[in-house]
């Protein structure tokens, strides 16, 4: 990626509005206790969180498709 297209991605992403800094904030709290590979999954919400700017909407999907991974097994 080129840094016109970094900066591009960057200018394309919604502003940071009270719930999304409220979502970044409570993800960074967990990662302090959390193991590696859930601190890699709240690393990867996180992302998704501030790409869509609507942590419930983030939430609601990783709920959803980690009930349905949880029935697979």
């Amino acid at each position: 990626m080129t840094t016109t297209e970094r900066t591009l991605s960057i200018q394309a992403q919604p502003a940071l509005t009270p719930q999304v800094i409220r979502a970044l904030v409570n993800i960074a709290k967990s990662k302090e206790t959390a193991e590696p590979a859930v601190a890699r999954f709240l690393d990867g919400l996180a992302h998704l969180v501030v790409q869509n700017g609507d942590p419930d909407t983030v939430f609601d999907f990783a709920l959803a498709v980690l009930d349905r991974d949880e029935g697979k097994q």
